[in-house]
């Protein structure tokens, strides 16, 4: 997806009818830079996770952002979240893929 329109209705919030897998970027989500060092036990934020979309909104700026449920750490059974994330940042994922 870009950061044009994800559907062509021109609805500030659009309901997704049934949540849709997506992958998330989030070194997109967190563009913290440069490494400070290298910490393996930190918490992985510049890795792509699966997620499951909720729902899209229009920000006030006019990208679309998209409610998403993913899970962060997921090889030590993960830490579950939700929150809206630019559009620019998820991609469509077909269910049992892996990146």
């Amino acid at each position: 997806m870009d950061r044009g329109v994800p559907h062509p209705s021109l609805q500030e919030a659009r309901a997704v009818c049934r949540a849709k897998p997506v992958w998330g970027d989030l070194a997109k989500v967190y563009p913290f830079g440069e490494p400070l060092g290298v910490f393996p036990d930190g918490l992985d934020l510049q890795c792509v996770v699966p997620g499951m979309l909720q729902q899209w909104h229009r920000t006030t700026t006019g990208y679309w952002a998209g409610w998403v449920r993913y899970k962060i750490g997921g090889e030590y059974g993960g830490q579950p979240g939700a929150h809206w994330v630019g559009a620019y940042a998820l991609d469509p994922r077909r269910e049992g893929t892996t990146r």
